[in-house]
């Protein structure tokens, strides 16, 4: 996941006289990172998106992709026997960064923040006045563009591949995220690749043709 823009995945509190929404970190090293469900709710907004394009347009492989999102993701009120089967791990910024960062002690937590993030500030105008409402400034911490985040997925089945269709093009649908997106931030670029980084799309279209 590449942030193309400053992005703000926030914990849903902050800190007091400094930021009204904190960014997700860890508290021990300060690296900022995206919790997993988020992950997984961006891939899900995105397949929403793809099986109504395609139930729309009346694809014929439709009913095959929905087949495919439940055995993915699963279906609101799941049980043991139909939950979604895959698994979607925290993402994070590269290993040997933080590797790096963990047998430093040059700097501290709060430090290291800093160096991937920055406050931004805004409020609401009266438009009777043009001029800034009383108590509506707020401060948000945003993760810094051109940032990088790696997540883990792991299946507990074998997927065929429309799975692995379905799933790439879910990544690649996958254009905006986090707090105030719909204002400028959090524009993303997001690509499955196999474990030794290629991208998974490439071998898709190689044994069943594109997504």
């Amino acid at each position: 996941m590449e942030l193309r823009s400053d992005s703000a995945f926030g914990r849903g509190d902050g800190i007091a006289g400094l930021v009204d929404s904190e960014v997700e970190h860890d508290a021990r090293t300060g690296l900022p990172y995206i919790k997993g469900r988020t992950v997984k709710g961006l891939l899900v907004e995105s397949c929403a998106d793809l099986l109504y394009a395609l139930e729309s347009g009346g694809n014929p492989a439709s009913a095959e992709y929905v087949s495919s999102a439940k055995k993915l993701f699963g279906v609101p009120g799941s049980t043991l026997e139909d939950t979604g089967c895959l698994h979607i791990g925290p993402a994070l910024l590269p290993d040997d960064l933080r590797q790096r960062v963990r047998s430093s002690t040059r700097y501290s937590p709060q430090q290291i923040l800093e160096a991937f993030t920055t406050i931004r500030h805004q409020t609401a105008i009266d438009e009777t006045r043009d001029t800034p409402k009383d108590g509506s400034l707020r401060a948000t911490r945003v993760i810094l563009r051109d940032t990088f985040f790696y997540s883990n997925i792991s299946t507990i089945k074998p997927l065929t591949s429309s799975d692995l269709q379905l799933l790439a093009a879910c990544a690649a649908g996958i254009k905006r995220g986090g707090l105030n997106r719909t204002r400028g931030l959090g524009w993303l670029h997001v690509e499955l690749i196999d474990v030794v980084g290629d991208p998974l799309m490439a071998f898709i279209n190689r044994i069943g043709g594109a997504a």
